[in-house]
């Protein structure tokens, strides 16, 4: 005898009801992870608006990564106690990936801004004088200036990173010492940095704050040597000396631009009156 299927909803109905279709619920069923309430002698199922709520938890599990293979377990040997593991497992897997979403936004927001600022800055073609506040940077010491010396630098600056959880997003840059660059030995790389945001359990560079001479330089890197010429002779003519090493600052690269020659990188270097 077939039932009153006047208090069940029809499975086009239910699907539209929980924002899913028809094929997963009947992928569900055949696969017993969830069954409808009524099935006729036709074969037609019925849901009941009772069966919403497990459906929305089954969907949230799956969307925090739960895989059918898993829920399908756990509803073999269901019980309260174990619903509760469950949760609390998956709480804390939910909780990890939120983590890891907010770093990503971090990461993306200081992309933004080192963009922004590259953009802002391609008027700029003379150098300037800015005042900088305090900034931080993670650094590795690399020596002089070798290739090898380079790529071995950014791997452990990177894998630093790594080992203690510091959230970036900006561009690896450089440091030359203020030794070379007045002996013009502008490729003389002492430090590989990158910028990172104040942190007191961890030794990380100060870049003072106080008056620097910028210059954005355009172009290859291998070009910054008349950049730094050009910034020299601006610094000498307006009166400074240089008081500090040198920052080499990635603001765009090829992540925003496909033509070396529209590469810049800002340089800036402290400065006080000549005495």
């Amino acid at each position: 005898m077939e039932k009153d299927i006047s208090k069940y909803i029809k499975i086009s109905d239910f699907a539209d009801l929980c924002k899913t279709n028809r094929k997963t619920l009947i992928y569900y069923d055949k696969e017993n992870i969830f069954k409808p309430k009524y099935k006729d002698s036709k074969g037609y199922r019925y849901y009941h608006i009772s069966q919403y709520d497990s459906f929305s938890v089954l969907m949230q599990l799956r969307e925090i990564g739960v895989s059918l293979g898993e829920i399908k377990e756990y509803l073999d040997n269901r019980s309260p106690e174990e619903f509760l593991n469950l949760l609390n497992k998956e709480r804390e897997k939910t909780k990890l990936k939120i983590k890891n979403l907010n770093n990503i936004i971090k990461n993306v927001e200081n992309k933004i801004s080192t963009t922004e600022e590259g953009i802002n800055s391609l008027t700029k073609k003379e150098p300037y004088i800015e005042f900088c506040k305090d900034e931080y940077f993670n650094t590795v010491d690399i020596g002089n200036y070798y290739f090898d010396g380079i790529i071995k630098g950014v791997t452990e600056l990177v894998n630093k990173n790594e080992r203690e959880n510091i959230i970036s997003g900006f561009p690896i840059g450089a440091i030359v010492w203020k030794e070379d660059i007045l002996k013009g030995n502008y490729f003389n790389i002492s430090k590989l940095i990158m910028k990172v945001s104040k942190n007191d359990n961890f030794n990380f560079l100060k870049k003072e704050k106080g008056l620097y001479a910028v210059i954005n330089h355009s172009g290859p890197y291998e070009e910054t040597k008349k950049s730094y010429k050009k910034l020299l002779r601006f610094i000498l003519e307006n009166g400074y000396e240089i008081c500090s090493d040198s920052y080499e600052e990635g603001l765009l690269d090829y992540l925003s631009t496909r033509n070396e020659k529209e590469f810049l990188t800002k340089i800036s270097v402290r400065i006080k009156e000549y005495e």
